[in-house]
């Protein structure tokens, strides 16, 4: 007889909801907790049993990871992970949110008004601020409206800028506790709001298919901006050109313009973008977890966060150095199996159902779907290319 030693196991580490990067890491909420995934692998989790996470958001630098979770019991927990192997929790507050808490944001002050201020916004329209330097809750803003959506700091001033799923848009001022503005332009979720590094214009985004440019030393509307597709995300490069997430496109608009420079196909709809340095981050519906260049929207990584359900596998190369796997998806995946990197072959436009390699050369592969097609790829440094498509 035989026995089998596990060498590599490829798991589930997102499967759908919030996703925040820091560095090479990726923090998804996940079965109530959140993962901490680096190069498609868990190396930690934050987790408290019987208390589910349903939202969280992180701050860092090279000294300090601090990340926030709001449980369903309405508490709130601050973690330190700066040892990102093992995080603990170094406070708990409860969040006195008559409702689930939606959506958070971190904040450090700088000059006379030092520290470090948390946003949390809820599912029955309200938003507290709380000073987590000094230990003590600060503001109670209520409205009219529903879940909040998005949350920002001004970066320059004591300003909180809130977005609802009614389509409201609220600035509060952080020094007197006063509504500064009613911004009315959205008729549907807005999904984010950007604020340009000068600080005086700010852009909005929603599910109303527009960008809204606002004037924020008047807090006045400049300009509407129609983008012809929902948006799901939206990040500031400089002045005010913004990478959007539309559909299944990451786009570059020049709103002063207005006009779309570039777009790039993800393959699937992208549910959220994020930015970094020189670098994006988006989530798709098909759960894959995208990192992609900010210069001319390559995608320059990819961490498959759900399998799913694997219908067909082969190996490939010679020395068997790859590994393609077809799950109920139309994106075929590669896995190199030197560093377990992956990349999405697309073609198909719905489920792969079977794959074969051929005898004579094991680099070459034949696909079948239900698209009723069938084609044939070449593996190609590290990608399949595909030569020949048969229906």
């Amino acid at each position: 007889s035989t026995s089998f030693s596990c060498v590599k196991t490829v798991e589930s580490v997102y499967t759908g909801g919030q996703v925040e990067w820091f560095k090479d890491m990726a923090f998804t909420l996940a079965r109530g907790a959140v993962n901490v995934v680096r190069k498609g692998e868990v190396i930690s989790m934050l987790k408290e049993e019987e208390d589910q996470i349903i939202s969280f958001t992180l701050a860092g630098s090279d000294t300090e990871v601090t990340v926030v979770t709001a449980h369903k019991s309405g508490l709130v927990r601050i973690w330190d992970c700066l040892v990102v192997e093992q995080p603990k929790v170094i406070r708990t507050f409860r969040s006195i949110h008559s409702g689930a808490i939606s959506v958070l944001g971190l904040h450090t002050l700088s000059g006379s008004h030092s520290g470090t201020v948390l946003a949390t916004g809820g599912t029955e329209g309200t938003v507290k601020v709380w000073d987590l330097t000094s230990q003590y809750f600060t503001h109670n803003f209520r409205t009219s409206s529903t879940v909040c959506s998005s949350l920002t700091f001004h970066p320059h001033k004591l300003l909180l800028y809130g977005g609802f799923s009614t389509g409201g848009l609220f600035c509060w001022d952080l020094t007197n506790s006063k509504l500064v503005q009613s911004m009315e332009a959205h008729f549907s979720v807005v999904t984010a709001f950007s604020i340009t590094p000068c600080g005086l214009k700010g852009v909005s985004c929603g599910r109303d298919a527009v960008c809204v440019v606002w004037d924020l030393t008047s807090h006045s509307k400049v300009s509407t901006v129609p983008v012809f597709s929902p948006v799901e995300g939206m990040v500031m490069m400089d002045s005010l050109k913004v990478v959007l997430a539309t559909g299944d496109k990451l786009a570059v608009w020049d709103l002063n313009t207005p006009a779309k420079i570039s777009e790039a196909e993800m393959g699937c709809d992208v549910t959220s973008l994020r930015g970094q340095v020189d670098t994006l981050h988006c989530t798709t519906s098909d759960h894959n977890l995208l990192t992609i260049s900010q210069t001319n929207l390559a995608v320059t990584g990819c961490t498959v966060g759900n399998n799913d359900e694997v219908l067909d596998l082969v190996l490939m190369g010679e020395s068997n150095t790859h590994l393609a796997v077809a799950c109920n998806s139309p994106a075929i995946r590669l896995y190199s199996r030197d560093t377990w990197n992956c990349v999405l072959a697309t073609g198909h436009t719905d489920t792969v159902l079977c794959l074969a390699t051929c005898p004579g050369d094991t680099s070459i592969m034949a696909s079948g779907g239900k698209d009723k097609e069938v084609r044939v790829w070449r593996l190609e440094q590290d990608r399949l290319e595909c030569l020949v498509v048969g229906s």
